[in-house]
C-alpha cells in the first residue's frame, strides 16, 4: 500500500502551525481564564513603577515589602512583584512564596503546576539551580498569542517592565541574558477559601510566644492550621481550635521576622494571616559536655540533618556514640526535633556558639 509523504516544507509549515496554535486562542481555554486575564492586566498596569509605588509590593504573607525590604535593607523584589499580583486573586498556598525567586519553583513542585509551556498568569523562573534551590529571576506571563509571549517583571532595572519575545522555550534566553527554566501556574481555588486570624505575635517578643488562631470555614470545613516563621513551617498541622502553639523565639536571630498562620480546608484550599515581630533574646552561649551518660568518658554526639519531611517540617536528630574506653559503641539516636515535640529545626539556619 502506498502512502502520501508531505514535502519537507509542508511538514515544517504544519509543525510551525501546531506550535503557534498551542500558544494562541486555538488552545483549550483554561479554567479561570477571566481571572488570569485580569491578573495579567493588573501586572501590566504597573509598568514603569519602582519598588515603592503604591506602598510597595508583597503578597501580604511571607514576603518582605519591596519598599522597605528586610528591616529597611534593600533586596531584589522580582518575587515580591509576582507575589503581589497573585495575592489579588484566589490563589492557593501563597504562604509558600518568599522574597526568593526560587520559591515559585517550590510552589510549582508542591502544587503540580510546573510546566514547559507558558500560559497567562504563569510565573516564569530564570536560571533555576536545583542543587542550591536558587533562581536568578522571576517574572509573569501576561500575554500569549500567535507564538509571541509577553512577560512583565519587577526589579528589571529597578522598575516594572513589559517585553515580548518569540524565544519562550525552556533553555532559551528571551532577552539575551538569563535562560528560562520553567513556568509555574497559580493554582486558583474554585471555592470560597477558609480564613484565619493570628493572635499572640505582636511587637517585640522574647522567650516563648503563645500563638493561637481563629479559623473560619469557607465553602469547606477547616482541616488544619500550621504556623510559619519567615516562610518555613515551625509547627505540625494542628487540627483542633484554638490551634495553640508555643513558639520559642530564641530559636531565631534577634531582629524582624514574619510569623504567619495558614489554614487549610478539607478540600485543600488555603488562607493565611501574618504579623511582623521583633525577637529580642540577646546573644546566648551554651557549654557542650561530651559525657552523655555520666561515666566520666568522653562521648561523641552528631547532629544529623534529615531534611524537610512531608509536613513541611525540617527534622534534625542527635545521635550519640558512647565511649567504651577503648573505642565507641554503635550510634544511638538520643533526640529528634520532630519526635520530641520540639518542632521544625532547619539545620541550614542553625548556629553553634
Amino acid at each position: 500500500m502506498s502512502r502520501t509523504v508531505l514535502p519537507r516544507t509542508v511538514r515544517a509549515g504544519l509543525a510551525s502551525f501546531v506550535v503557534a496554535a498551542a500558544l494562541s486562542g486555538l488552545a483549550t481555554t483554561p479554567a479561570h481564564a477571566s481571572e488570569l486575564t485580569d491578573m495579567a492586566a493588573l501586572a501590566k498596569s504597573q509598568k514603569g513603577n519602582g519598588p515603592c509605588a503604591g506602598g510597595g509590593y508583597d503578597n501580604g504573607l511571607n514576603q518582605n515589602n519591596s519598599c522597605n525590604g528586610h528591616g529597611g535593607q534593600s533586596h531584589a523584589w522580582c518575587a515580591d512583584f509576582v507575589g503581589w499580583v497573585w495575592s489579588h486573586y484566589n490563589v492557593q498556598g501563597q504562604s509558600v512564596l518568599t522574597d526568593a525567586a526560587s520559591s515559585f519553583w517550590t510552589y510549582g513542585k508542591k502544587y503540580g503546576t510546573l510546566d514547559d509551556t507558558p500560559d497567562v498568569g504563569d510565573a516564569v523562573v530564570y536560571e533555576y539551580d536545583a542543587g542550591q534551590n536558587w533562581a536568578q529571576h522571576v517574572a509573569m506571563v501576561t500575554g500569549v498569542e500567535n507564538g509571541v509571549v509577553t512577560i512583565t517583571g519587577g526589579n528589571e532595572s529597578n522598575s516594572v517592565r513589559t517585553n515580548t519575545t518569540t524565544k519562550w522555550r525552556v533553555g532559551e534566553r528571551p532577552f539575551g541574558g538569563q535562560r528560562i527554566s520553567g513556568y509555574i501556574a497559580p493554582k486558583l481555588q474554585q471555592a470560597a477559601p477558609p480564613r484565619v486570624s493570628l493572635s499572640g505575635a505582636t511587637g517585640t517578643v522574647s522567650g516563648v510566644a503563645n500563638l493561637t488562631a481563629a479559623a473560619t470555614a469557607g465553602t469547606y470545613g477547616v482541616a488544619s492550621v500550621q504556623y510559619y516563621v519567615d516562610g518555613e513551617a515551625v509547627s505540625g498541622k494542628l487540627t483542633g481550635a484554638p490551634y495553640s502553639f508555643a513558639l520559642d523565639s530564641s530559636r531565631f536571630p534577634d531582629g524582624k521576622h514574619i510569623v504567619s498562620a495558614e489554614v487549610t480546608d478539607t478540600n485543600g484550599n488555603t488562607g493565611a494571616s501574618r504579623a511582623q515581630v521583633i525577637t529580642s533574646n540577646g546573644e546566648s552561649t551554651s557549654t557542650f559536655h561530651a559525657d552523655f551518660n555520666g561515666d566520666g568518658k568522653a562521648d561523641v554526639g552528631v547532629l544529623y540533618d534529615y531534611g524537610r519531611n512531608a509536613d513541611g517540617l525540617y527534622q534534625t536528630g542527635l545521635w550519640t556514640y558512647l565511649s567504651t574506653g577503648s573505642g565507641f559503641a554503635n550510634p544511638v539516636k538520643a533526640w529528634d526535633s520532630v519526635g520530641s515535640g520540639f518542632g521544625s529545626w532547619n539545620w541550614d539556619r542553625s548556629k553553634v556558639t
